[in-house]
């Protein structure tokens, strides 16, 4: 990071107090560090960064929601600073749906919303087990913000194949899942059923 990493904070509480509704001007201080890191965190999570690379020693070890905390961390105060997100930082966007997650993704072009939405669900999150009832919680809260066909039948996906777990929340995530048919026509084709192809004649 060279000459910037003199303004990267050096305590997490300072790190937080710019991230969480400084002035301007820290803000702007917060900018200068975070762009240089983002371009930092986004080599070691390419699809060939620290998975791949056992000499990124520590960074490997990171699990989902430890780059999504770095993510935000580092994103946050590039959008409150004005600056816009580079499409190249999407691979460390926090897949979170609450307030700060949704500011950040809020951030950037709907089209690319919406492919990061679909490949978050579709590579960090498994079809079945832990991995997708934490994917469903985690990109449900999402689908108004990526509202496409596809992401909804990821969605409807893990919840079909997970439906015991999420039997006592039933009604409320079809009521949702209702809402936002009414709202945007992608998630209403994502729930239609799939018809299968007619069979050909012999």
């Amino acid at each position: 990071m060279g000459e910037d990493a003199a303004a990267f904070p050096t305590d997490l509480d300072g790190l937080l107090r710019i991230v969480v509704g400084d002035p301007d001007a820290e803000r702007a201080t917060a900018a200068a560090w975070a762009a240089p890191f983002a371009d930092l965190l986004t080599s070691l999570r390419s699809p060939d960064g620290p998975r791949a690379r056992a000499e990124v020693r520590g960074y490997g070890m990171l699990g989902l929601y430890q780059w999504d905390v770095l993510g935000l961390l580092t994103a946050l105060p590039l959008v409150r600073a004005g600056v816009p997100i580079e499409a190249r930082w999407d691979v460390i966007l926090p897949f979170w749906g609450d307030a700060l997650g949704r500011e950040v993704l809020l951030a950037i072009p709907a089209d690319r919303r919406e492919a990061f939405v679909y490949r978050r669900l579709m590579t960090d999150w498994g079809p079945t087990g832990a991995m997708a009832l934490n994917g469903f919680d985690a990109g449900f809260p999402l689908l108004d913000l990526a509202p496409s066909e596809r992401v909804t039948r990821v969605l409807v996906g893990k919840l079909r194949n997970n439906r015991g777990y999420f039997k006592k929340r039933k009604d409320r995530i079809l009521a949702r899942f209702d809402e936002l048919a009414a709202e945007h026509p992608g998630v209403a084709a994502g729930l239609k059923p799939r018809r299968a192809p007619p069979k050909k004649q012999s």
